[in-house]
């Protein structure tokens, strides 16, 4: 699920997210680097001669909570709090509650 789009000068980069945690950054159509995040990670990409950095930092109890930074060549050009899906919410909130149901349970 594609959850930014930003534009930087006349190139265009997505960051997605899967429920799974699957982070994958698309650069003008074309998938340039694709990892498994639990609570944040980092990608790095060279386009031509720019060296590009994109940070990933879930901060899972606040309403905007991911924060997405892009850097070129050790500049930051991108630094913004997102919210993530609501559906992915509330699909971890239940994988969460029964979890601990099932400890409570274990534990009696």
């Amino acid at each position: 699920m594609k959850y930014t789009e930003i534009a930087i000068d006349q190139n265009k980069i997505e960051f997605h997210n899967s429920i799974l945690g699957v982070e994958k950054i698309i650069f003008n159509g074309k998938k340039v680097s694709k990892k498994f995040s639990f609570l944040g990670t980092t990608h790095n990409f060279k386009v031509g001669e720019d060296d590009f950095k994109i940070s990933s930092k879930s901060r899972p109890f606040s309403w905007n909570n991911l924060k997405i930074i892009i850097e070129r060549n050790n500049e930051k050009i991108y630094d913004k709090n997102i919210s993530t899906n609501i559906k992915h919410r509330i699909i971890w909130f239940v994988i969460g509650l029964v979890i601990g149901m099932l400890i409570v349970q274990i534990d009696f």
